[in-house]
């Protein structure tokens, strides 16, 4: 059965990478429409133009629609009864107009995008052929969430089915890509990364749209129930909605250092100053090549945290005992030969079960002695081996089995120096990765235990070896925020 009309939704990132491509499509938006016009459709339009920004409480977004940009138009769509005005026209100079005003800005969390896309209120599918087309220079799980999205292309192909969506796509290829290509009614272009799809040829791209969709033939059948918001975007939680627009576009137009990590205490895990007064104890068992503690300590004082810290030598188990009292959580940094006492570690460890923070440093072998008496006694695990490290990496890819995992210790950081020389961490079911060295084993595992929080870390030499690297700073911080309760 031939449709009556054609709703088409333009989905497009719109990252600074992406001008090009707004100024295409404006240009050709009539190399789709003339066509389908000479079809006698119907054509309405679309759009969802999308960036993202990453923020230590999560992804703050700003999508345009044809009705307007923000937090609000969210809200409006996932209203109980959306008005269809707010997001469609007949008229293609108002979807010129509207990419004509965007501020490319931000980052990418494409997926969501087209869930949201795939949630707008169509014509009815008895008579509406319905599209969306997809325009991006990024690979389908890049942007501010990395690739847990990708776990939820199952379901969207089911929404997309469910709807009766017919999907283009031009994206660099990727494995999001060709799972998201195995969507029957689908059509998929590669394209280059990173250049505003300045290579495609627009006429004719939309064109060849154009010509799909007026000889395609509606699907049988009723819509039948789907799933509404697979990314709960619907929640106002999740689109900053307790921030006003023009906070929003701050977030999105903030500056990276030259590691590509956001600058800026707003993307710590903790405000400054929030923990005023919390005490973190440290027992700093190597301090060889000039290691004073000096960096990590100016960095933890911009939280509010005060330091104790003993140099070489522990103080006595009853010392340490009294001194934990009052403390958030203890530090150990590992020498090559063991300090600590088999009274040490009772006291360490009953500090820890009673809800407080334990962070453990070893490094390459041999300088993990006391680490490994501490993680086998209350995680059964143990530090091992000596890896040339001195890598920088990013967010954790099941490709290359390298990076950091989602987790609020990781917040604010895209890119993270590992250390000079690691070791790496044995995982049970005490402990969990949160960050994959260069050479694909863990490097750095966190627990936990009722109130308390563990970290466990085979790279110390970060601590005072290339601390302006990428990201050790606001790692650190973090680190002793979430240790903190943060």
């Amino acid at each position: 059965m031939k449709p009556q009309n054609v709703d088409l939704v333009l989905v497009v990132d719109a990252s600074e990478s992406m001008k090009p491509c707004f100024s295409q499509l404006k240009q050709h938006l009539n190399d789709l429409l003339y066509p389908l016009q000479q079809a006698n459709f119907k054509v309405r339009f679309g759009l969802v133009a999308y960036a993202a920004a990453p923020t230590a409480s999560g992804p703050v977004y700003d999508h345009t629609f044809i009705g307007g940009s923000g937090p609000e138009m969210i809200k409006k769509m996932y209203s109980p009864s959306p008005s269809a005005a707010d997001f469609f026209t007949h008229d293609p100079s108002v979807v010129a107009r509207v990419l004509a005003g965007l501020d490319a800005q931000g980052n990418e969390d494409t997926l969501l995008a087209l869930d949201i896309a795939a949630d707008l209120p169509f014509g009815p599918a008895e008579t509406t052929q319905r599209v969306i087309a997809v325009f991006t220079d990024e690979p389908l799980e890049n942007g501010v969430s990395g690739e847990t999205p990708v776990a939820k292309i199952p379901e969207l192909r089911q929404k997309l089915t469910q709807r009766k969506i017919m999907l283009f796509v031009s994206a660099p290829s990727s494995p999001a890509f060709y799972m998201l290509g195995k969507l029957g009614k689908a059509q998929f272009e590669e394209v280059d990364g990173g250049d505003g799809l300045k290579n495609v040829d627009f006429k004719k791209l939309l064109a060849q749209m154009a010509k799909s969709i007026s000889v395609s033939s509606l699907q049988e059948g009723k819509e039948p129930a789907w799933q509404k918001a697979l990314f709960g975007q619907d929640k106002e939680i999740s689109h900053g909605a307790n921030l006003s627009l023009k906070e929003v576009r701050s977030l999105m137009s903030a500056t990276r250092d030259k590691w590509g990590n956001l600058e800026g205490a707003d993307f710590d895990l903790a405000r400054d100053g929030q923990f005023a007064g919390q005490k973190i104890a440290v027992l700093h068992l190597y301090t060889g090549e000039g290691f004073d503690f000096a960096l990590p300590e100016a960095a933890l004082k911009e939280k509010g945290f005060i330091i104790e810290r003993w140099a070489d030598e522990p103080p006595t188990p009853l010392e340490l005992e009294v001194s934990l009292k009052n403390a958030s959580q203890l530090w150990i940094i590992s020498s090559n030969t063991t300090k600590l006492s088999s009274a040490h570690l009772n006291v360490i460890s009953s500090f820890y079960t009673s809800g407080k923070g334990l962070y453990i440093w070893g490094d390459n072998d041999p300088y993990y002695a006391d680490a490994n008496l501490l993680s086998s006694k209350i995680f059964a695990s143990s530090l091992s081996g000596n890896s040339t490290g001195d890598q920088i990496v990013h967010k954790f890819s099941e490709q290359s089995n390298i990076g950091m995992v989602s987790h609020p210790v990781c917040a604010g950081i895209d890119n993270l120096y590992e250390g000079v020389t690691i070791s790496q961490i044995s995982i049970n079911q005490n402990l969990r990765p949160l960050v994959f060295g260069s050479d694909g084993n863990v490097v750095i595992a966190y627990g936990t235990s009722g109130k308390a929080r563990a970290l466990l870390d085979g790279g110390f030499t970060r601590l005072f070896i290339k601390w302006d690297s990428a990201g050790t700073a606001r790692y650190v911080k973090n680190a002793a925020a979430w240790l903190a309760g943060a």
